[in-house]
């Protein structure tokens, strides 16, 4: 910060533009300072620099709306950006100039700038507009009520999953800083060797939720909602219009059971690598809006207009947890770190007990959060299908998109030693990201490179062979390479 107030606009106006916008930002995000951050805004001008001008333009109206309240206010703020507003920028605040007619329950407006924030905010902007139109008819406004509550949990329970790769205790290194990916030697080979003759080195993929090995997949939210209720008739069924793609990743680097679940070459058990990603890999902008997540992994099934794809090598995707249930008890627990893992990472002298009791008190925190914002979503759930039953069959595809992000990342409690996170991208099965080997896979490549993003490889006990071959992939970066810390005798 002291560098940046250096810059003057004397000097560079583009360079105070952009220093004035990033102290904003850190008396936004850091020090909960807002009067701070809107008097650096407000030091932005249109002829210092267009891009920063919009942006802080932007911001402006998001602290006047959501710290202060002041909605009428914001409007007016947001009249100010450049008639040449760069797009993402134009559909931020079309989409925030929507929910602020929504929160004055100016419907009609709203709707009209929900309608131009959907190109590129499908999933909220598309929730909202079906909102809208039950809030502006008499007979099906309180049922719109309902769904907007039903929306408001599924919004707040994403907002909690998301990876905070700045999640520190005393100081040190994020604790949450990396995420594994187990898989074959092969598939290694394939993401890393640029030497192949075919095109390489291949994208890391997204692959169908078809292939995962928990047939509850997609199914344990609607048995959770129906108070676990097995036959219910209300299971999210998948068709061409509506497919899930996802990237598996664990916070367990160096996981026994996992090398012997995942990457076996030959059906060979711990026969795989584990792939230690650095956060560079996913998003991880500190201040990433809910609807900035879901933009980027939501396509909406089967509109023609165009979304945020994953075919820039900027456009990466933001890490979620899952949540294991047990369907029985009711347990609810969110994926973390294991204890012991601190152990491993940390020596005595570095208190890892202590370091883990830390960490623990912040996951059972999100965790109880986490559990809270279910009960309700649950108890709004039953409520709004016993109450407008009507309206709720009649509405049930509504239904099914609002809750539709939650879908993918809960899991059956069976596997909770898995710890998982997740990429995901729901789309049309016609959008054209969408590839197939056919008869084996259908998947969308992650174009963002594997090799420039990678921490460290752990190596299976029954791949020790491949090290030098690894070490060759590898010999241009500072990656490391680790033969696993697990005994394992081969059978």
């Amino acid at each position: 910060m002291k560098l940046w107030n250096n810059i003057k606009i004397e000097d560079t106006k583009e360079g105070f533009a952009a220093a004035q916008y990033h102290i904003a930002k850190v008396y936004e995000t850091k020090k909960d300072n807002y009067i701070k951050a809107l008097e650096y805004l407000n030091k932005i001008n249109k002829d210092d620099f267009l891009n920063f001008y919009n942006l802080a333009v932007l911001n402006i109206a998001n602290i006047k709306a959501y710290k202060f309240n002041e909605y009428e206010e914001a409007i007016i703020v947001l009249s100010n950006l450049s008639e040449k507003t760069e797009d993402d920028i134009r559909i931020k605040a079309d989409y925030l100039l929507g929910k602020l007619y929504f929160e004055l329950e100016e419907y009609e407006k709203a709707e009209k700038y929900f309608q131009l924030s959907k190109k590129g905010i499908p999933y909220e902007s598309l929730c909202f507009i079906s909102i809208c139109r039950l809030l502006m008819n008499e007979d099906t406004s309180s049922f719109g009520v309902k769904l907007t509550e039903l929306f408001c949990y599924t919004r707040d329970i994403i907002t909690l999953l998301k990876i905070e790769f700045d999640t520190k205790v005393n100081n040190l290194k994020s604790l949450e800083r990396k995420l594994a990916h187990y898989t074959s030697t092969d598939i290694c080979n394939k993401l890393m060797n640029d030497s192949l003759e075919e095109t390489s080195p291949s994208s890391f993929r997204l692959n169908t939720i078809s292939n995962v090995n928990d047939p509850s997949e997609g199914q344990v939210l609607r048995r959770y909602l129906s108070n676990y209720d097995q036959e219910s008739p209300y299971n999210l069924k998948l068709d061409d219009n509506l497919h899930a793609f996802i990237g598996c990743f664990t916070f367990n680097h160096d996981s026994l059971n996992q090398f012997r679940l995942y990457g076996k070459t030959d059906d060979k058990e711990a026969s795989g690598l584990s792939l230690v990603f650095s956060k560079n890999f996913f998003q991880t902008e500190e201040d990433l809006s809910y609807e900035e997540i879901l933009s980027s992994q939501i396509n909406n099934k089967g509109e023609s207009f165009s979304t945020k794809h994953i075919d820039s090598e900027t456009s990466r995707f933001k890490a979620i947890r899952c949540i294991y249930i047990d369907p029985k008890s009711g347990f609810v627990q969110i994926a973390h770190r294991s204890r012991i893992t601190f152990y491993r990472e940390f020596e005595e002298k570095d208190s890892p007990e202590q370091k883990w009791v830390d960490y623990k008190k912040i996951i059972d925190d999100k965790n109880d959060k986490i559990s809270k914002l279910l009960e309700s979503l649950r108890k709004c759930y039953k409520n709004t299908k016993q109450k407008f039953r009507e309206d709720y069959i009649e509405n049930l595809e509504l239904v099914e998109e609002i809750l539709l992000p939650l879908n993918y990342i809960i899991k059956h409690s069976a596997f909770q030693e898995e710890q998982e996170c997740r990429m995901i991208y729901i789309t049309s099965l016609k959008d054209p990201k969408v590839q197939m080997s056919f008869g084996k896979f259908l998947y969308v490549n992650y174009e963002i490179n594997v090799k420039d993003n990678l921490d460290k490889i752990y190596i299976a006990p029954a791949a020790g062979q491949f090290q030098p071959y690894l070490a060759k992939l590898l010999c241009d970066t500072e990656v490391k390479i680790e033969l696993s810390n697990n005994p394992y005798r081969q059978t």
